[in-house]
């Protein structure tokens, strides 16, 4: 049995197990259709493979352009979402400049009013005075309408009318030590309404 061929050695084999010639037969044609058959399935998956790679070659291209243009897009997103950071930091640094542009105005027109009043206030010390001179200068006695409270009913008129206006010195340094004494007492009360 040396130097025998495979096929022969396995056909004696199956001799030699009691089948037959035909059955031999038989069982080679049945070995042969299942051989032809795996050859054309592997030539169709062949095929399939080949028609894969030709497809993905085809597609490269397209597949490398696809990956840049979204490499390209998130490099796009960060630099918008940098954007919007950025102008979010300078809309809430505007309202604080608003903010604080409002309350400066509101400082601005609490001390415009003050300053209103003070002229106001200084314009009819001048136009008593400017009175008083001419009154001394005719020689009559001046008799103040500013002292009549009767027709004021506001406390803005109380203080113009009592406070602003003096008929002489010594009226103006008596007007002086009542607001000197009413700011002491208004600071003793606001000390102490701190300490409570």
């Amino acid at each position: 049995m040396i130097g025998i061929s495979p096929t022969a050695a396995t056909a004696s084999k199956l001799l030699k197990s009691g089948l037959s010639y035909s059955e031999v037969y038989s069982r080679y044609v049945n070995v042969s259709e299942q051989y032809a058959n795996k050859e054309e399935e592997c030539a169709r998956l062949n095929n399939y493979i080949a028609s894969i790679v030709r497809e993905i070659e085809e597609k490269g291209p397209l597949i490398k352009k696809l990956r840049e243009d979204y490499s390209n897009t998130l490099d796009a997103n960060d630099d918008l979402k940098v954007a919007h950071d950025t102008m979010l930091n300078e809309v809430q640094q505007l309202r604080e400049a608003n903010a604080e542009c409002k309350r400066l105005e509101g400082v601005a027109l609490r001390e415009n009013e003050r300053l209103k009043k003070e002229v106001a206030d200084l314009s009819r010390q001048v136009v008593h005075l400017l009175h008083e001179v001419e009154q001394s200068r005719v020689g009559s006695s001046s008799t103040s309408t500013d002292n009549d409270l009767s027709d004021s009913v506001c406390s803005a008129d109380i203080i113009t009318k009592k406070l602003v206006t003096f008929n002489d010195i010594f009226e103006l340094q008596a007007t002086n030590q009542k607001l000197l004494a009413l700011v002491r007492e208004l600071t003793e009360r606001q000390e102490g309404s701190r300490v409570l």
